[in-house]
């Protein structure tokens, strides 16, 4: 028997960038698009759960998929309504209105997250800053420091020792077999 010849690449992993040719792009698009609603309807029957999705492509069209409708997730989300029976933001404005309501509080969360995260950034930019005006960390005096801190001082010593040994035991078998220099007995 004649062995067959793939004529395709079959499956393989690709680097996650942007596709650069258009209808490369808009072939993935399409294709990852129905995967994504096939993975929903999966979730939902698998699981029971109620979703939603929305895709906007490029062309600013509008691609949902919704179990058991987009509204009545949307609904859901939006107005914390379990049942089935409310009413129905069918109507265009209303959802929008309420999905922006959602979003601008979703975005003061993210703003609020965003300045703690600066101000933490800040104190440990400060903090550095300070150690750095004390030197190297193994120059700090340690009669002020508690029994945690001589802990991790200590450990912190052993690790560098351990690291020194180390490189230094390297750098001795890098050395050419007829080089002389000091014996080390791994002792410093």
């Amino acid at each position: 028997m004649e062995a067959r010849t793939m004529k395709t690449k079959g499956r393989q992993k690709i680097e996650i960038k942007r596709i650069e040719d258009n209808n490369k792009r808009h072939a993935s698009f399409s294709k990852r698009k129905l995967g994504l609603f096939i993975k929903a309807a999966e979730l939902s029957v698998l699981t029971g759960a109620e979703l939603a999705v929305l895709v906007f492509s490029k062309l600013e069209k509008v691609f949902s998929f919704g179990s058991p409708s987009c509204e009545t997730a949307l609904d859901r989300y939006l107005y914390g309504s379990s049942d089935l029976s409310a009413p129905s933001t069918s109507n265009g404005k209303e959802l929008l209105l309420g999905s922006m309501a959602a979003m601008q509080e979703q975005q003061q969360n993210y703003l609020e997250a965003l300045n703690g995260l600066e101000e933490v950034n800040v104190k440990e930019k400060k903090a550095v800053d300070e150690a750095a005006d004390l030197g190297f960390w193994w120059d700090r005096s340690f009669e002020n420091m508690g029994l945690d801190e001589l802990m991790k001082f200590e450990a912190a010593l052993l690790g560098l020792k351990e690291n020194v040994e180390k490189k230094s035991k390297e750098m001795n078998k890098e050395l050419p077999s007829n080089f002389s220099s000091l014996p080390f007995d791994g002792h410093i």
